[in-house]
C-alpha cells in the first residue's frame, strides 16, 4: 500500500508540476512535486491564462492532498498557493530529497529515482515486444503438426545428452529394480507431461510463465524464471564438461604421439580453445533460429551412441578375459567390473538413478509450445502423443542404461562415453558426433539460460532494495548483453575447468529440478486449473499423490549427490 501511495503520489506531482511550469516560466521544473506559490502578473493579457493555469494546480493539489496526507499525515501543510512542507526532524518518503522552492522547503523526486523509472519503463516496452513476438511465433505456429509429428518433436526434445548418465545410475542398483524404476519414472512423467497439456487448453496460456501465472498467480512466476535459470546453468555446465573430455580424447586419438606430453592440461586447453572460437561467438548471436535444427542433430548423436553401445555390447570388445585390444588398453578405473552386480539390490544408490532419469525426462516446460502446435489439438490427442513420446524415451532409456551396464558394470563412467577405448573408431565415431552435436546445440541452453535469468531480474527489481534493484536492471537491461553473456560463460567454463566428473552437477538438476519440474510444478498447476478450483489446490489425488514423491526423491537425490 506505501508502494502504491508513494506512485501516486509521484503522478500526481508531475502533473501539478506540469500545469506550474506552462503558467510561468518563473516556477520550478516539471520534476518538483512542491512549487512555489503562483505568481501573478499585473498584465491584462496574462489575467485570462494564469487563471486558467491557477484552477488546474487547484484542481491538481486537492487530489494530490488526500495522497500526500495519507502518506505523510499531518506534517505536511497544503496551503492555496502551493505545497510546502515543515521538516523538522523527518525525513522525506523514500525517492524523494528536501529542495528549496522560493525560500520554502520542499520535496522532488531524486535523479536516481527519475532514472529509474526511465529504466523501469524502457524494459516494460522491450518485454511486452518480446511477448508480442512470442505470441504471433505461436500464433504462426498453432495447429500445424500432426500428432506424429509432435510425437517426433518432443522425443528430439527430450532425448539428450542425459542418456549418457543412466548406465552410471545403475551402479549399486539390481537388474529388475533399475528396469522397474525407468518404466514407472517414464509413465508418470508421460501423465505429467499430460497434465500440462491439459492445463493448458482449460486456461488458454501458451508458455509455461503464462501457465503458472495464470493458474497460480503472477507475485510467484519468478519461481518459473529461478527454477529454469538454475537447470540452464547446470545444463551448460554439463554441457561444458563434456565438450572438454569429448574433444581432448579426439585428439587423443588423432595425435598419440602428442597426447602424454600435454597430460592433463589437454582437457583444459581444448576447452579453453573452444569456448573462445566456437562457443563465444555462438552465445553472442541473438537471433538463434538458425540453430533450431540442433534437436535433430543431437537426437541423431544419442541414436549413433546407442547403435555404438549395443553394437559393442553383441560383439564382445570389452568382456572381462576376452583379450581384445579395445579392452587391454582402457585403465583399471574404467575396465569392466561386475563384483557388484545383483538382480534384486536396492539401496540408497537408486537415487542416483531416479536423479538422472530425472534429468533424461524432464522437458515439461517446453509443453505449451508442443500442445500449441498441434492439429486439431484435444485433451485425447494430446494424451496419444504423450503415450507415444514417452513410450519410445522409455525404451530408448532402458536400452541404453542395460547395455552401458552390461558392457562396463560397476565402472560405468557418469559419461559413458569415457569408458570406451580412445582407438575405439566406432566410439570415436559417437564422440564426435555428440560433440558436434552438444557444440551446436549449446547456444540454445545459454539462451535459455540468458533469457530466464534476465526475466528473473525484471520480476524481482520492483521489490528488491534500491540499490539491488539497480542491479537487476542493469542485469536484464539490453546495453549489457556482452558483459553478461562474458559473464555467465565465463562462469560455467570456470566451474567445468575444475570439474572433471559430472555426476555432480547431473544429480542436483535431476534431483532437484527434476523433481520439481516432473512431479511438483505440474501437480500445482493441475489441481489450480481445475474448474471448480478446489480450495487447496495441492489436494487433488495427484497432488497427494506426486507432491510427496518429488519431495522425497529431490531431498534423498540431493543428500545422496553431496555426501
Amino acid at each position: 500500500m506505501r508502494s502504491l501511495l508513494r506512485l501516486l503520489l509521484a503522478l500526481f506531482s508531475l502533473a501539478s508540476a506540469h500545469c506550474l511550469c506552462a503558467a510561468t516560466a518563473r516556477r520550478p521544473s516539471l520534476r518538483r512535486v512542491a512549487a512555489a506559490p503562483l505568481a501573478t502578473s499585473a498584465a491584462d493579457e496574462q489575467v485570462e491564462a494564469e487563471a486558467e493555469a491557477d484552477r488546474l494546480v487547484d484542481a491538481a493539489d486537492r487530489l494530490l492532498s488526500e495522497t500526500v496526507d495519507a502518506l505523510l499525515g499531518d506534517t505536511i501543510v497544503l496551503p492555496p498557493d502551493g505545497i510546502t512542507v515543515q521538516p523538522g526532524v523527518m525525513l522525506p518518503p523514500d525517492g524523494f530529497e528536501w529542495a528549496t522552492a522560493a525560500g520554502q522547503s520542499a520535496v522532488e523526486l531524486t535523479q536516481e529515482v527519475i532514472a529509474d523509472k526511465v529504466v523501469a519503463f524502457e524494459e516494460e516496452l522491450a518485454c511486452s515486444s518480446a511477448e508480442r513476438a512470442l505470441a504471433q511465433d505461436l500464433a504462426a505456429s498453432e495447429g500445424s503438426t500432426t500428432v506424429l509429428d509432435t510425437v517426433l518433436n518432443i522425443f528430439n526434445n527430450v532425448a539428450g545428452a542425459g542418456v549418457l548418465t543412466l548406465a552410471y545410475g545403475m551402479r549399486g542398483v539390481g537388474w529388475v529394480p533399475a528396469f522397474a524404476s525407468v518404466v514407472c519414472i517414464g509413465a508418470i512423467s508421460g501423465y505429467t507431461f499430460y497434465l500440462v497439456g491439459a492445463a493448458c487448453e482449460s486456461v488458454g496460456a501458451n508458455s509455461f510463465k503464462d501457465l503458472w501465472g495464470t493458474t497460480l498467480g503472477e507475485g510467484t512466476a519468478w519461481v518459473v524464471d529461478g527454477a529454469i535459470v538454475l537447470m540452464c546453468f547446470l545444463s551448460t555446465l554439463i554441457y561444458s564438461t563434456i565438450i572438454g573430455d569429448l574433444f581432448a580424447s579426439l585428439l587423443s586419438s588423432a595425435f598419440p604421439a602428442a597426447a602424454p606430453a600435454a597430460g592433463r592440461f589437454l582437457r583444459s586447453g581444448v576447452l579453453l580453445a573452444l569456448t573462445a572460437t566456437v562457443l563465444t561467438p555462438l552465445c553472442l548471436v541473438k537471433d538463434l533460429s538458425r540453430l533450431a535444427f540442433t534437436s535433430s542433430v543431437g537426437t541423431g548423436a544419442v541414436l549413433a551412441t546407442a547403435a555404438v553401445v549395443i553394437t559393442r555390447a553383441l560383439d564382445g570388445s570389452y568382456a572381462p578375459g576376452s583379450g581384445s585390444a579395445l579392452l587391454a588398453s582402457l585403465p583399471d578405473e574404467l575396465a569392466p567390473c561386475f563384483k557388484g552386480a545383483s538382480a534384486w539390490k536396492v539401496d540408497a544408490a537408486a537415487a542416483t538413478l531416479f536423479s538422472n532419469l530425472g534429468l533424461s525426462f524432464r522437458a515439461h516446460y517446453n509443453v505449451p509450445s508442443f500442445y500449441a502446435s498441434l492439429r486439431d489439438r484435444s485433451k485425447r490427442r494430446w494424451a496419444k502423443c504423450c503415450v507415444c513420446a514417452f513410450g519410445l524415451l522409455t525404451a530408448l532409456y532402458a536400452t541404453m542404461m542395460g547395455t552401458g551396464y552390461a558392457l562396463f558394470g560397476e565402472a560405468a563412467s557418469s559419461n559413458l562415453l569415457n569408458n570406451f577405448a580412445p582407438t575405439d573408431k566406432l566410439a570415436v565415431g559417437a564422440r564426435a558426433a555428440t560433440g558436434v552435436s552438444i557444440l551446436v546445440g549449446y547456444p540454445l541452453a545459454f539462451k535459455g539460460l540468458y533469457d530466464a535469468l534476465r526475466g528473473l531480474c525484471i520480476s524481482l527489481a520492483p521489490s528488491l532494495p534500491r540499490r539491488l534493484a539497480r542491479v537487476a536492471r542493469a542485469v536484464s537491461s539490453e546495453a549489457n548483453h556482452v558483459p553478461l553473456v562474458l559473464s555467465l560463460l565465463g562462469a560455467a567454463t570456470a566451474l567445468a575447468l575444475t570439474l572433471t566428473d559430472i555426476a555432480v552437477p547431473v544429480g542436483i538438476s535431476g534431483a532437484l529440478l527434476g523433481a520439481a519440474v516432473i512431479y511438483i510444478f505440474p501437480a500445482l498447476i493441475d489441481g489450480a486449473a481445475r474448474r471448480p478450483r478446489p480450495r487447496r489446490v495441492w489436494a487433488t489425488r495427484q497432488g497427494l499423490l506426486l507432491l510427496p514423491l518429488g519431495g522425497f526423491l529431490g531431498l534423498l537425490g540431493t543428500y545422496v549427490t553431496l555426501r
